[in-house]
């Protein structure tokens, strides 16, 4: 009985030692598994904040360049403004040195006519002189009318004030050509009437 006694100890012995292992194996891999969790936890947890802060830095890069490109068009928008403008107030001072200049020709041509009336006679040359000058002073007159009423259209672009330009180029010129002609018949039933008067008197005496 001793013996069977000690046998059972001993097997008593080992299987409580086998015991105590496999609880050890046990608790070795259950914390085995809570490490593993709480890396798990710890890695979810940095890539959580990693992805945080790349989406803050994402977008505060979006608003960077949407703010940079909305001050680029900013200033692109008053650079063309200013051109425009720019180019609105050239094409305006050329117009009116082109008045000018048509206006000084206009007055070139007037003197000439006056010169080749130089024949008349005093009283015919004084009445056309009159007549010229007041049809120099209505030319000037329209002209200026025509310039402070374009003067007052400062949004007009380019095309459009080549084009008004144009337009008003004809009919000024249409304008003068046929005041012109109509001085110069005028002028000739002037001459004619006081050459026929000469010869009539000639012939009376």
């Amino acid at each position: 009985q001793k013996e069977a006694a000690k046998h059972v100890f001993a097997q008593f012995l080992v299987e409580r030692e086998q015991n105590r292992e496999k609880m050890a194996r046990e608790e070795s891999a259950e914390a085995d598994k809570l490490r593993r969790f709480q890396e798990e936890l710890d890695n979810r947890s940095h890539r959580a904040a990693k992805e945080k802060r790349d989406a803050a830095s994402t977008r505060d890069a979006i608003y960077n360049r949407l703010a940079s490109e909305l001050e680029r068009r900013i200033r692109d928008n008053q650079l063309l403004e200013r051109i425009g403008q720019e180019l609105a107030q050239a094409m305006e001072e050329e117009r009116i040195v082109t008045a000018q200049r048509e206006k000084d020709e206009r007055a070139r041509r007037l003197k000439r006519e006056l010169l080749e009336a130089a024949r008349e006679s005093k009283a015919a040359r004084a009445v056309r002189e009159a007549e010229i000058r007041a049809q120099e002073e209505e030319y000037r007159q329209d002209l200026m009318a025509k310039i402070e009423e374009e003067a007052q259209r400062q949004r007009m672009t380019a095309a459009q004030i080549e084009r008004q330009k144009e337009v008003y180029r004809k009919d000024l010129t249409d304008s003068i050509e046929e005041r012109r002609q109509a001085r110069i018949v005028a002028a000739r039933a002037a001459i004619e009437e006081e050459e026929r008067l000469l010869v009539n008197n000639e012939e009376y005496q």
